[in-house]
């Protein structure tokens, strides 16, 4: 009797041990994945609709910002074209940051950004499709990061 009790027991925790190693793996491996690993898997990109004129810039307590500096709009642009879609459906919280892109034929884009902690990707999000996000280099969200600052001096 014992023996059989013992044997259950070993079966239970054997089994135990195996099921944990799998759960733990498969959240693992969904989040290691690297930003050139997503440019493989997905090359689609957000475009422009034109010739951006200005950008304005809200922030969490911070007031409106209005950028019209040709280096800014250019780091913008490149920011947005160079985001590389993630596939699936996103379920993001409230955004950190919001930006409407003004174009010179008067259009309008909002864009919502997550910014990621330092060395980590960000994520960008547009108005029109909110059940889709990008990613962002930590590089390029360092190079905008640069810019607005020097810009708010």
């Amino acid at each position: 009797m014992k023996r059989i009790i013992m044997v259950i027991l070993l079966w239970a925790f054997i089994a135990a041990i195996i099921f944990g190693c799998q759960l733990k793996d498969n959240n693992t491996s969904e989040t290691q994945i690297t930003y050139h690993e997503l440019q493989l898997l997905d090359n689609e990109r957000l475009k422009l609709d034109g010739e951006i004129k200005k950008v304005v810039f809200k922030s969490k307590g911070v007031s409106e910002t209005i950028f019209e500096e040709k280096e800014v709009l250019e780091t913008f642009g490149d920011l947005i074209t160079t985001a590389v879609r993630v596939a699936g459906i996103a379920n993001m919280a409230t955004p950190e940051v919001y930006f409407d892109v003004v174009y010179e034929n008067e259009n309008k884009q909002r864009f919502f950004l997550w910014i990621g902690k330092k060395e980590q990707n960000s994520t960008l999000m547009s108005k029109d499709d909110t059940h889709t996000i990008y990613i962002v280099s930590e590089k390029m969200i360092s190079r905008l990061i640069d810019l607005v600052e020097q810009d708010l001096d």
